[in-house]
């Protein structure tokens, strides 16, 4: 009898054990000192004082090339997301969340809003940390350059500034040709491009605008036909938290474009970052011709991966290979001050953990092992 019920009270502590692990709460793995390529979230390592952080913003992709074989139809570049760092005094234990953003895409020959047409290219995303008292670190996207058309090349992507996503590049004269979308921002998208019309054929469509914290931007207008040709789409607005950017006006023809649709609104999705208000704010540079915009933070030796937040170059005219290349992604860095006199520490799971379910398997091991046997 007495092993019964030291047996019932093992197995009894063992399902309490597995209960609690059930139920756990998540955590995030401790912040890592160091660069950051994707968003995640995680927590302020024991004995950390402070945190130095620097951010880029998303580059613009590169417009695509236009006509094959007109050297003049170059796409546009992409414009340079931002540059933001800040030193922040946190607490041990607290969470952060990164965001990193995303590279704006390549525009790709062909794939416009005609079959012989040229796709401009993608705004680039915003890289932002907030959480444990870290507020206004945020670095914008660029905006893409716009496609090329016949004779014409792609005007470039605008960069990021400090509170802003770049504008998209506009389709110049009569080539048909998408105009860029805008990068994100932590306070407004930048505006999509206006795109162009053809002698013949369909017309571009205007670039998306980027997604803002508070306000969407807008989506850049449809090109104007002449007589004989479609007016070209409008391009929608981005979303916002507390508004969304207008549709961009379709192009007039023989039969008027679409217009864009106005940006949503949810304040859930879209997050209100603000303007960079670190130590040092730098705008991205706008793309030169077929060439990208660097970042505003320049190159950064860690690590030595190319230049992030510099926008993506322009396509190469005159083959039929003539697509934009994409921006580099966005980064975000930690760098961390520990406490005097202490040293930085993983914390130690509480019973809330792993160490639940290890208890729990030896509890059974003990309890199979103290099962009552028979005597003979």
């Amino acid at each position: 009898m007495k092993h019964y019920f030291l047996h019932l009270r093992l197995f009894w502590l063992a399902g309490l054990c597995m209960l609690m692990w059930g139920a756990r709460p998540a955590w995030a793995a401790d912040c890592i000192s160091g660069v950051y390529s994707t968003s995640s979230s995680c927590t302020v390592p024991a004995g950390v004082s402070s945190i130095t952080i620097e951010a880029w913003g998303g580059g613009g992709g590169g417009g695509a090339g236009g006509w094959v074989g007109d050297a003049n139809s170059g796409g546009g570049g992409g414009g340079g997301g931002s540059f933001c760092q800040g030193t922040y005094t946190v607490a041990s234990g607290a969470t952060l969340q990164i965001q990193v953003g995303q590279a704006g895409h390549a525009g790709v020959q062909g794939s416009g809003a005609g079959s012989s047409l040229s796709q401009g290219g993608g705004g680039g995303g915003i890289s932002a940390v907030t959480g444990g008292g870290v507020t206004g670190l945020v670095a914008n996207g660029g905006g893409g350059g716009s496609g090329a058309g016949e004779y014409f090349g792609g005007s470039p992507g605008a960069g990021a500034s400090n509170s802003d996503g770049g504008a998209g590049g506009n389709a110049n004269g009569l080539s048909a040709a998408d105009g860029g979308d805008g990068g994100d921002g932590g306070v407004r998208g930048g505006d999509g491009g206006m795109s162009s019309s053809i002698d013949a054929g369909i017309s571009g469509t205007g670039g998306d605008g980027g997604n803002g914290g508070s306000t969407g931007g807008d989506g850049g207008d449809g090109g104007d036909a002449p007589a004989g040709t479609i007016g070209g789409n409008g391009g929608n607005g981005g979303g916002g938290a507390t508004a969304g950017g207008a549709g961009g006006t379709g192009g007039t023809g023989d039969s008027t474009g679409t217009n864009g649709a106005t940006g949503p609104v949810d304040p859930a999705t879209y997050i209100a970052y603000g303007a960079c208000t670190g130590s040092t704010a730098l705008a991205g540079q706008s793309g030169s011709g077929s060439v990208g915009g660097a970042s505003g933070g320049g190159a950064i030796s860690n690590p030595p991966t190319g230049t992030p937040g510099t926008g993506g170059s322009g396509g190469i005219a005159g083959t039929a290979s003539d697509s934009g290349t994409a921006g580099f992604a966005g980064l975000v860095r930690l760098s961390f001050t520990l406490a005097p006199g202490t040293a930085s520490t993983v914390p130690v799971p509480g019973l809330t953990g792993w160490p639940l379910a290890l208890l729990a398997g030896l509890l059974l091991w003990v309890a199979a092992r103290a099962r009552p046997r028979r005597t003979r």
